[in-house]
């Protein structure tokens, strides 16, 4: 493992050294105490702050737990690296949670799991901030996580829904059980269980999605799962079908299957590679049939 450190020349015992290594230090708590301000900011009045702890090197004692950790990703650790050799660590912070929500007292890593692999690789200290929820809970403490994870690196949605689906939320995991099963993306599932729409994913992201109409759902699931063995295998496909059924009354899904399904038995009939010709294709059936 390589290590780097900062060379001072011939001044290390001198009262300049002294000096700067104190101004450094005020440096460091000035800007920890300020991302602690942004911070309470987000969250709002949510949090507490425990401690802060500057250029440390002890920051590898800090637990990560499925429970609200995702995995890492390689080539993130290496953009950070190559930050680090270039700047330094004083103005790394990583945030840590102290919680008590899984039944015994953990200090876990909030954000920063990334930073923490490439300053250790580098040798390198970091700042530590540590807080926690004022209500410690299983769900709040993983939507906090989620919540400092989309304002740096961001979570996919899948690891959303699979962190609170850690929260033994029912919604949330349906939605991972109909993931694994189905092979759909996310997006096709908000369109199907949900409305699609931006402000859902929104929701989805923050732990406060509603599945309300799960008969209707479940019959445009079977619709789609039916059509994907006939379209061609694209998200485009999944997109202009949404776009048609929405047109349907639930009680017409099944009609316009049986219509599209019919229609691909015409001579040298083939679907198009196009999102924009495979939706018109799809419209011209659907309005053949329910123009009858």
């Amino acid at each position: 493992m390589k290590k780097y450190k900062i060379i001072f020349g011939g001044i290390k015992n001198s009262p300049i050294f002294a000096s700067l290594i104190n101004n450094l230090k005020l440096n460091v708590m000035s800007k920890v105490k300020k991302s602690v301000k942004n911070d309470l900011v987000v969250i709002e009045n949510k949090t507490e702050l425990v401690e802060i702890i500057p250029q440390t090197m002890d920051y590898l004692k800090y637990e990560i737990d499925e429970c609200y950790n995702r995995n890492v990703m390689p080539s993130h650790i290496k953009k950070i690296e190559e930050s680090l050799i270039e700047f330094g660590s004083a103005a790394l912070t990583i945030k840590v949670i102290e919680t008590r929500a899984t039944g015994r007292l953990m200090r876990v890593k909030a954000d920063g799991q990334h930073s923490c692999m490439a300053a250790h690789r580098l040798g390198l200290p970091l700042n530590v901030i540590v807080i926690r929820l004022k209500e410690d809970t299983k769900f709040n403490v993983t939507k906090f996580v989620a919540k400092l994870n989309t304002t740096s690196k961001s979570w996919s949605p899948k690891t959303h829904i699979e962190k609170f689906a850690n929260c033994d939320s029912a919604n949330y995991n349906f939605f991972l059980s109909k993931l694994k099963e189905t092979g759909l993306t996310v997006t096709d599932l908000c369109n199907i269980y949900l409305d699609g729409t931006a402000a859902t994913l929104k929701k989805l992201k923050e732990g406060s999605i509603s599945i309300i109409n799960v008969e209707r759902s479940e019959k445009l699931l079977a619709c789609v799962m039916e059509l994907k063995q006939i379209l061609p295998n694209k998200s485009f496909s999944r997109r202009s079908l949404f776009k048609i059924f929405n047109k349907c009354d639930s009680n017409d899904y099944q009609k316009f299957v049986d219509a599209v399904k019919s229609a691909t038995k015409a001579p040298n009939f083939t679907f198009t590679e196009n999102e924009t010709g495979l939706y018109s294709q799809l419209e011209d059936i659907y309005i053949s049939t329910f123009a009858k």
